[in-house]
């Protein structure tokens, strides 16, 4: 299946740089563009077919790409979300699922109370989804690619609320039952309780509220044998289980004794990173606990409390687990380390090992900008790819004596 993921996804990016070969025909030598534009793609060519349609959702079928990521548009009769990522894709999938049952619970219970907010909420909740795909894709690079092309420093953090819990005006015991109501409900459903899908968190607050008022009956069966992406047991139970600052606790000590090296402020700093939910904190610290390096990992700890936003978290999470399956499957490395905003790997014999996971990765200025770093110079060089590049960014980086690896899972 991969590979002939990759040999689709390569024909595309030929395609799309076809306009671009014929001028290399008549232009001399180095009048090449120093940059492409992003392809636009099939879905199909990004994810696999379950999840392009399904009884309850369609993914539209031409993905536009910001030069790193696919930018997936989910529509559903509740309303339609971008995925930004194959990955994501997945995420947002099972999470149209889990508003198809959380809609059918409560039309089965006919609730007469709060069904016309019910439909007005969800209906404001659509509107405010994704509405401008070329908009997003156009803000997209300044999320994760900054990480490429920034060698370092602080960064000012700007982070959305992620969830509702309750109204503002409740009580701290009518918020702090709404919010164990919903992840119970998530629980229920497999899917992340501290989602940023706005259609799927919105009800989640509306039938929690419901639940702990006693005006609903939830009966909606379980989910967690598909947990969301294929999330381990042990993080989907704590986050559905346990309080945000339960979480954290439990993090805190795992950190504690797994990272020895890192100052009680650096762990404190990643904690407080509103960055991170409850759910990919936790998923950080079990990608660090997959990752038996020597040295290093203390560096990783301080990396995330630099993280700026979800996207950036999630990356962080994803190119740790990268590195992991790397020292397991490939060569082992004997440490790992930060170097400006992007986590890498060293073997034994001094080879940089840099994950980047990525649907497509295009040429574009923040490449650019990435081609010229001198804090990533190394005798040997390889970067771990998730999806594939388009042909002019193999070529570049090779030129810049990097060895690409694609379909790296």
């Amino acid at each position: 299946m991969l590979k002939k993921l990759h040999f689709r996804c390569t024909l595309l990016c030929l395609g799309c740089l076809a306009p671009a070969l014929v001028l290399l025909i008549v232009l001399p030598l180095g009048a090449m563009a120093q940059t492409e534009t992003p392809p636009v793609l099939a879905a199909r060519d990004l994810a696999p077919a379950e999840l392009l349609a399904g009884p309850d959702f369609t993914v539209d079928d031409t993905v536009p790409t910001d030069g790193l990521y696919g930018i997936f548009t989910v529509r559903s009769p509740f309303g339609s979300v971008q995925a930004r990522g194959a990955a994501m894709l997945r995420v947002r999938v099972a999470e149209t699922q889990a508003l198809a049952k959380l809609e059918e619970t409560s039309r089965r219970e006919a609730i007469v109370g709060g069904a016309k907010d019910s439909a007005q909420q969800t209906a404001q909740a659509a509107r405010q989804a994704v509405r401008n795909p070329v908009g997003t894709v156009e803000r997209a690079p300044e999320s994760v690619g900054h990480l490429l092309s920034r060698v370092g420093g602080k960064v000012e953090k700007r982070v959305g609320q992620l969830t509702g819990g309750g109204e503002s005006s409740a009580s701290t015991g009518q918020r702090e039952g709404v919010a164990k109501a919903r992840r119970g409900l998530a629980g229920q459903l497999g899917v992340d309780p501290y989602t940023d899908n706005p259609l799927l968190s919105t009800k989640l607050d509306e039938v929690a509220k419901w639940k702990r008022a006693g005006g609903l009956a939830v009966s909606i069966g379980t989910g967690a044998a598909s947990i969301w992406a294929g999330i381990a047991a042990r993080t989907a139970n704590l986050v559905w289980t346990q309080t945000p600052e339960e979480v954290r606790r439990v993090n805190e000590k795992r950190l504690s004794s797994l990272v020895p090296g890192s100052s009680a402020q650096d762990i404190r700093v990643f904690l407080d990173n509103p960055a991170f939910s409850p759910t990919t904190q936790t998923l950080l610290v079990d990608q660090l606990e997959l990752l038996p390096v020597p040295r290093g990992r203390d560096s990783l700890v301080r990396l995330a409390g630099e993280m700026a936003n979800h996207d950036q978290a999630r990356f962080l999470v994803t190119a740790t687990g990268l590195l992991a399956a790397y020292h397991e499957r490939v060569a082992q490395l004997a440490s790992v380390e930060s170097r400006g905003l992007l986590a890498v790997g060293i073997t034994a014999s001094g080879s940089l090992i840099l994950a980047i996971p990525v649907d497509c990765l295009a040429w574009t200025e923040r490449l650019l900008e990435f081609g010229s770093r001198s804090d990533l110079q190394a005798g040997r060089r390889e970067v771990l790819i998730t999806g594939c590049v388009t042909p002019r960014t193999r070529q570049e980086l090779s030129a810049r004596g990097w060895t690409v690896r694609e379909q790296f899972q």
